[in-house]
């Protein structure tokens, strides 16, 4: 048998243990900011995906938190909806599906539709909106020189 009990307290604190960074910075930044900014949590380096498109979609200023992996964010979102205090923010929570079974994970957490977020700038939609860009740029520079 092992020297560990699972209890929920032991739980609750390995919990809040993962998502102390990204607690913490959630704090620090509902210190500095107003109540309309939305606090977005995502993984890690795939925030300036999220951060152009939330600001561009909401008209809102949008703070990211970075929280270091998609169970940090989770363990975020789990602390975070057990205090009421911080039902007055708005919070939107972002991870990637990876290959996990993602089942258990609450609506109210974006699951991207592929892989990870990365998936979305290799679809042929992204490809041929870049080309058309870089197309329309030469053309632009050729008629203004």
């Amino acid at each position: 048998m092992s020297e560990h009990s699972f209890t929920p307290d032991v739980m609750l604190e390995h919990t809040e243990s993962i998502a102390s960074t990204a607690f913490a910075r959630f704090n620090h930044a509902i210190s500095v900011h107003d109540i309309e900014t939305l606090y977005c949590f995502v993984e890690g380096h795939d925030w300036p995906y999220y951060h152009i498109r939330i600001s561009a979609i909401s008209g809102k200023s949008c703070e990211v938190i970075v929280s270091n992996g998609k169970k940090s964010v989770l363990a975020i979102y789990n602390l975070l909806n057990k205090i009421p205090e911080y039902n007055r923010y708005k919070k939107l929570f972002f991870v990637d599906r990876d290959y996990d079974d993602n089942s258990n994970i609450d609506k109210n957490v974006y699951v991207t539709p592929g892989y990870s977020v990365e998936n979305f700038y290799g679809s042929i939609d992204c490809f041929k909106n870049i080309i058309k860009n870089i197309q329309n740029l030469v053309l632009t520079v050729i008629l203004f020189i």
